[in-house]
């Protein structure tokens, strides 16, 4: 079993801590026979991938993650593994990837539907209204449309229907007509900005939860399609598991779970079985050590077991 300790993983993953990695790795022992083929859809800073490498010494891990910024610390900091070829590297989207490979390919895949902590500590990437910088908040710096374009240029029902839809955001019309008339006075250009608007609007109804929070995430699912991104993956992921395979989703937020829980259903039982019909969360351990996993949640797919 690698070790899954905070303070080892703070020090070798930079402050971003896999959630929910000690029962992924519990799932996945119990399986008729070791997985040698394993998928990490989103590698981030690759705690997950670690870990596989390390719980399952004979396998070899295909990890995938749109952002340049991850694949360059993978080739860094997973270099042994690369060159025992071990790891597998691939930017791209997952959906976009397990749409490219052969039926039957994978003994896992895991899929973490989280932004990796780096990514919202580096200002000018615009994930955070913590991190003061310009509205960005794209996962691949490669494609066109930002937070800013959306921002500046949306109209206003368009941005009230988004942040309801991504994100149940119950003010979305409220916030949205302020964000359109605080434009027409000058350009929403960063982070600050945006979340000063969001607070006038929205005030603040819960003690130390900014209101900005819920629409900064709504506007970063919007940007990197990701809600599209899920609902395209899953039928393609299923395919491309092997018998038995595990197909292993972890969603932050309950749009994202709603849409997991009902696609996986789809699936069920003409393709396989869910391993847990009620939604796994972080222990209360978990939680305390890593404040992060508290809106976690794990659902997991096996395909070819019939109910």
């Amino acid at each position: 079993m690698p070790e899954t300790s905070p303070a080892f993983l703070r020090k070798y993953l930079k402050m971003h801590i896999p959630v929910l990695l000690n029962e992924i790795i519990s799932e996945m022992k119990n399986m008729s026979t070791p997985p040698t083929t394993i998928l990490d859809g989103t590698f981030g800073r690759g705690g997950h991938t670690r870990a596989f490498l390390e719980a399952f010494p004979d396998s070899k891990v295909v990890a995938v993650d749109r952002d340049n910024t991850a694949i360059d610390f993978a080739k860094e900091h997973f270099s042994e593994w690369i060159q025992r070829e071990k790891l597998v590297l691939v930017k791209a989207t997952f959906s976009d990837y397990v749409q490219s490979v052969p039926k039957e390919t994978f003994d896992a895949i895991l899929f973490d539907l989280g932004v990796s902590s780096p990514q919202l500590d580096e200002a000018e990437r615009g994930f955070s209204f913590n991190k003061p910088g310009r509205l960005d908040m794209r996962m691949d710096t490669s494609t066109n449309l930002t937070a800013y374009d959306i921002v500046n240029t949306w109209e206003q029902e368009d941005l009230a229907n988004m942040f309801y839809k991504n994100a149940e955001a119950r003010g979305s019309r409220r916030v949205a007509k302020a964000i359109v008339e605080a434009r027409q006075v000058c350009a929403i250009e960063t982070t600050e900005m945006l979340a000063k608007v969001i607070a006038r609007a929205a005030g603040w109804r819960q003690r130390g939860h900014h209101p900005a929070t819920i629409y900064f995430l709504a506007l970063r699912m919007e940007v990197n399609s990701e809600l599209d991104q899920v609902r395209e993956a899953i039928p393609h992921a299923i395919s491309s598991l092997k018998s038995e395979g595990l197909l292993i989703i972890i969603t932050f937020h309950s749009s994202e779970d709603r849409l997991v829980k009902y696609k996986l259903k789809e699936f069920v039982p003409s393709h396989g079985r869910l391993i847990n019909k009620k939604v796994i969360i972080a222990s209360k351990e978990e939680t305390n050590s890593n404040p992060r996993s508290r809106s976690a949640k794990l659902r997991m797919f096996q395909k070819g077991v019939a109910l």
